[in-house]
């Protein structure tokens, strides 16, 4: 996880997480240059896993983004809330 990842390379994951049609999953990109797009870097989409290892983001010494859970954990509660929303309307 990082705030170098560029336009193209969040719209390929997003691509590739519909695809995949999951809630709650992992992108993993492969790229020399997060802020180009994938086709300019040569780098790739490695995988899309729908258990994301976010244990990995709390080895503090590695890490700047040790919330991640967190934040994955409130994004998937915001879009049940919503799904109920619309589901009670």
């Amino acid at each position: 996880m990082t705030d170098l990842i560029c336009d193209s390379i969040r719209r390929d994951a997003e691509t590739a997480a519909r695809v995949v049609s999951s809630d709650f999953l992992g992108v993993d990109v492969i790229t020399t240059d997060p802020s180009v797009p994938l086709r300019q870097s040569g780098g790739v989409i490695n995988e899309v896993n729908t258990t994301p290892a976010l244990h990995h983001h709390y080895d503090a010494n590695r890490e700047p983004y040790p919330h991640v859970a967190i934040l994955a954990l409130e994004g998937v509660l915001r879009k049940k809330a919503a799904r109920l929303a619309i589901s009670h309307a």
